[in-house]
């Protein structure tokens, strides 16, 4: 399954990118969704776009480069884990 996501590749570098996604059943306590809003932080995003944290420059740190942006999504249900209830394909739903 393909997907696309944000990736602050150095500073003031983002592309959108295409990616594959494993095609599997959700685990018992995950709910695959399709993405139809996310949010981008006008906080964290756009101090590592901009490199304000120097830690963008460090191996291994949290925000380090190339970063994927994003943190919450907003979708509709595909798929639901067993301990998911309340959650159907065709629901609306928020991840964070």
């Amino acid at each position: 399954m393909k997907a696309k996501r944000c990736v602050i590749r150095a500073e003031r570098d983002v592309v959108v990118e295409e990616f594959e996604i494993e095609e599997r059943e959700p685990k018992e306590n995950e709910i695959l969704i399709e993405t139809r809003y996310s949010l981008v932080s006008p906080g964290t995003e756009t101090a590592n776009y901009s490199a304000l944290d120097q830690n963008v420059f460090k191996k291994g740190a949290w925000c380090a480069y190339p970063w994927v942006a994003g943190y919450t999504a907003v979708g509709k249900v595909l798929k639901a884990g067993k301990t998911r209830q309340g959650y159907k394909a065709g629901d609306m739903a928020m991840a964070q």
